[in-house]
């Protein structure tokens, strides 16, 4: 059992249950689903959020008039205008794969802890960016891409590889498709509604993944309260009744997420990064619901 390094009181949960939870981590038995408001980035203007900053840039780009776009509009609003206006979808998928190239953004500090604690080897993310996947192989190889990175797409399913006892390296999937050229990943509501409906038939759902998240505790980790797609789209872990999964919250004092206390917290021995740290601002805490 890794070194438990800062222990902090949370508010909704006992020692006992902090004790499970940790456990069931050094175990490998919660897979991390991240989402968009984890991703925050760097910009001349201070620190914003990755797709509230891309649907600024995919505006310029597209030549869409934020005039006609809501006051706090986002990538969807960008892109349904656009496509209003008769618009290509595989243009703007491109636009916006050239707007990453270009940035060169970093992960987070926030992002590179999560990454870095080595008892979670499979990582769902429903975002399409490669900021998670950088921020493993950074904190884990050097920098030195070595992250297996597996994309979904609703006319190319693809699975987890062999059985998860065996795997050398940690597995990235990407639940609603990857950053490419080709309109295969989703940028608006209607992508998002096509992915869903894909992922609940079953010929179309990748099974292998669908077993480990069912036999598996999960933590949505950067999305809206109640709205992580774990809630609807995943199926519930079979143990577990209603909850048993790790739902964020905005923290009050901070911009980060409520998420587990074990973000982050290095080992202080062999370099290897424990689960049993602490969150990234030291004061923010998860729940079990």
């Amino acid at each position: 059992m890794t070194q438990l390094l800062q222990v902090i009181q949370p508010n909704t949960l006992d020692e006992d249950a902090w004790e499970d939870l940790l456990s069931f981590i050094e175990e490998r038995r919660v897979i991390p689903i991240v989402g968009p408001e984890m991703l925050q980035v760097t910009t001349p203007s201070g620190a914003q959020l990755l797709y509230e900053w891309l649907a600024e840039r995919l505006a310029i780009k597209l030549n869409v008039d934020p005039s006609n776009l809501p006051q706090r509009y986002t990538l969807n609003d960008v892109v349904c205008l656009f496509l209003a206006a008769r618009g290509r979808r595989e243009e703007a998928c491109v636009r916006l794969r050239s707007i990453l190239r270009d940035a060169n953004l970093q992960p987070s500090a926030t992002l590179r802890r999560l990454a870095a604690i080595t008892d979670f080897d499979l990582f769902v993310s429903t975002t399409f960016d490669p900021l998670l996947e950088n921020a493993i192989n950074l904190e884990r190889f050097g920098g030195v891409p070595t992250t297996e990175v597996i994309s979904y797409a609703p006319n190319r399913v693809l699975d987890l590889p062999g059985e998860r006892d065996s795997w050398t390296r940690p597995v990235l999937y990407h639940l609603f498709g990857r950053l490419s050229a080709s309109p295969t990943y989703v940028i608006s509501d209607e992508d998002l509604l096509e992915f869903i409906c894909a992922l609940q038939n079953e010929h179309l759902a990748p099974e292998k993944l669908f077993h480990e998240l069912e036999h598996n505790h999960r933590s949505a980790l950067g999305h809206l309260r109640d709205c992580a797609p774990s809630d609807r789209l995943l199926p519930r872990p079979a143990s577990e009744p209603e909850g048993g999964r790790i739902h964020p919250q905005r923290c009050a004092r901070h911009d980060c997420l409520r998420s587990l206390r074990s973000l982050p917290g290095a080992h202080p021995a062999g370099g290897r990064v424990s689960a049993r740290g602490r969150c990234p601002t030291g004061e923010c805490a998860g729940a079990w619901r």
